[in-house]
């Protein structure tokens, strides 16, 4: 697949599809390649004992692999860094590209500095480490603006980066194995600043008990935009369950706000556990009656169809639930997406018992399914046996180069019992704050939509409850253990990093001699150039600024961007602060159309503009 093709492609992917067939091994406009796309690195060398591998890339569009290593490995070849020259800059920037064959389930990153600045911390994954017979392989892109590259000489450097609180004692664990990497120039302007793979973060809201009221709306008008997840098609998981009260007036207003918020939604109403089939195997009427009348009602608005949860914890059957998936295929609306059931891998219960553990009775429920799904907490991702990444390579025999559909994670997280202590055993100085960061770095990896359960929730969530609604401006962050950092300082940092959708626009470092070699990195997208969401319609027109620091100890950042148009933007800022009154202020920016920001961010922290065009009457 071209470059070409893949930039057409992505209005796409940001209106809610993925890209699931192998992304390509050869841009149409090459700069370089090392290695050929044969699924194997038995070309390149071996790791080395190198603290820093150098190589040049010659004239010619292949570079042979002999004595490149084969990835990086922390305790032995942690940096490798390319050189290869340039006559004239690619004026839409580049994409860089790999092929990720082989990584430790405990999870790596890899950081890319280009000239020094960098462009990306691609996160990694894979089974090494488990009994698994699969191994987990997928090509990631990473996107370079033109503004990091230079005519003449140029450095790419790729080098091994360690979890945030761990030290030189995990380098041995951290390490990729890939089979090529190639760098291409990108004629036309690209659609989004792909960073690793397309990642959609989100959420879900409880309140009440499941009631969809007015708390719920007034929460999601502060929260997602303090979460960094609104405006660019990130997913809401929306818990309309078939057995709680129906009077729940307020559930259309609820998508109508998610839908304004530019949020795909994931609907849960009717699951294979709420029903029995008739004595002759099929659905009965008033079930077909009402879902019928729930997709009339609600359909427009919704994006997703999750058909059951966790149906061998809660209850619910195999028959039933294969009934439920053909009845949605048969009346639900056309950009509608039937999902598979957020899979337990067992629990005690079902029709029969323990049906979703067999990989054979969750095989005839996919087949009905245009998305799988699989929940994790902790690091139940990686179990060989009931851990979803795993469980689903074993569904889907293996991949080759990521998931054959779309995969939707509909919860995850981490509660206070999950540490580094009970998981992977990394050191670390912050055993519990690491063991949120890695399982969403991990679905990062991995995952096309994750959503972290539930935002407020006892013990899993990131926000405390409100003691009332009438003024959110106290809402509170959820404290970490001790003093540890809280999650959701963790899930903003990935958020603003990974999760924030548009087409990119162009920057400049002011103080690039003071950001060289830090892992600090900058993204700015304007989502006014996203396709519609499926079925809402939704759009935003929205410029997203988002400077993140990866690093443990606190970075300054200036920034000039090009705004899409000469004027006044107007809109919010948040930054570090444990309330939303300290988080949050006002922002005012002129924009000739180039603007300036100055921003100091705290270790591990994050800060985010939200901001639009102000059009002035009779313009």
């Amino acid at each position: 697949m071209s470059p070409r093709l893949f930039l057409r492609l992505l209005p796409a992917l940001a209106a809610g599809a993925t890209l699931l067939a192998a992304i390509p091994a050869l841009a149409n406009r090459p700069i370089w390649q090392i290695g050929v796309p044969n699924g194997s690195s038995a070309e390149f060398a071996d790791y080395p004992t190198n603290p820093v591998t150098t190589t040049r890339v010659g004239s010619e569009p292949i570079t042979p692999a002999a004595g490149v290593p084969k990835g990086l490995k922390g305790d032995r070849d942690p940096v490798l860094d390319i050189r290869y020259s340039l006559k004239s800059l690619p004026r839409d920037g580049a994409l860089f590209t790999f092929k990720l064959l082989n990584a430790p389930a405990s999870g790596s990153e890899m950081a890319v500095f280009s000239n020094r600045i960098m462009a990306g911390l691609v996160q990694l994954w894979g089974t090494a480490g488990t009994p698994s017979p699969y191994r987990w392989q997928r090509t990631y892109q990473l996107y370079i603006p033109k503004e990091l590259l230079q005519v003449g000489e140029n450095s790419l450097r790729l080098e091994t980066s360690r979890p945030l609180w761990s030290d030189a004692s995990v380098d041995n664990r951290i390490w990729c194995e890939w089979d090529y990497l190639n760098l291409g120039a990108l004629d036309q302007p690209a659609r989004e600043p792909i960073h690793g793979a397309f990642d959609y973060l989100g959420t879900t809201l409880k309140q009440d008990q499941f009631f969809v009221n007015d708390d719920t709306l007034k929460l999601a008008r502060v929260l997602l935009p303090w979460m960094g997840i609104a405006y660019s098609g990130n997913s809401m998981r929306a818990d309309f369950w078939y057995d709680v009260p129906t009077q729940q007036p307020r559930r259309k207003e609820y998508l109508e706000l998610l839908r304004d918020l530019n949020m795909s939604v994931v609907v849960d109403y009717l699951g294979g556990g709420h029903f029995h089939n008739d004595p002759d195997g099929q659905m009965p009427a008033r079930i077909k009656a009402d879902l019928g009348a729930f997709l009339q009602q609600y359909g427009s608005l919704i994006q997703y169809y999750e058909t059951g949860n966790e149906p061998c914890m809660f209850g619910g059957g195999l028959a039933e639930t294969i009934n439920l998936a053909t009845e949605l295929n048969r009346i639900k609306p056309a950009h509608m997406r039937v999902v598979a059931p957020g899979w337990a891998y067992g629990g005690g219960k079902g029709t029969p018992k323990n049906w979703d553990a067999d990989v054979e009775n969750r095989r005839q429920v996919e087949k009905l399914c245009q998305a799988t799904n699989g929940h994790s907490y902790g690091y139940s991702y990686a179990d060989a046996r009931g851990g979803s990444f795993i469980e689903n390579l074993q569904t889907f025999g293996g991949v080759r180069d990521g998931w054959p559909k779309e995969y939707i994670n509909t919860e995850t997280g981490a509660n206070n019992w999950h540490s580094e202590e009970n998981g992977p055993r990394l050191p670390s100085s912050q055993p519990h704050a690491q063991a949120f960061d890695r399982i969403l770095r991990a679905h990062l990896a991995v995952v096309h939509r994750t959503m972290q359960h539930a935002v407020i929730f006892p013990e899993f969530g990131m926000i405390e409850q409100p003691k009332q609604f009438t003024d959110l401006s106290g809402l509170a962050v959820a404290p970490g253990v001790g003093t540890e950092d809280p999650a959701f300082q963790t899930y903003r940092r990935l958020a603003l990093a990974y999760a924030t959708h548009g087409a990119p626009l162009s920057y400049a470092y002011l103080n690039r001699a003071e950001v060289a070699d830090h892992n600090v990195y900058f993204r700015a997208v304007d989502t006014s150039k996203l396709s519609p969401l499926q079925g809402s319609g939704a759009t935003a027109n929205r410029i997203l600024l988002s400077f993140v620091n990866f690093e443990s100890e606190p970075r300054h950042m200036r920034v000039r961007v090009t705004l899409p148009a000469r004027g006044e933007y107007r809109g919010d800022r948040f930054g570090p602060g444990r309330t939303y009154a300290a988080a949050h202020s006002t922002a005012r920016v002129m924009a000739a159309p180039t603007a300036e920001f100055d921003v100091t961010l705290p270790a591990r922290d994050s800060v985010e503009y939200i901001l639009s065009p102000v059009r002035t009457p009779g313009r």
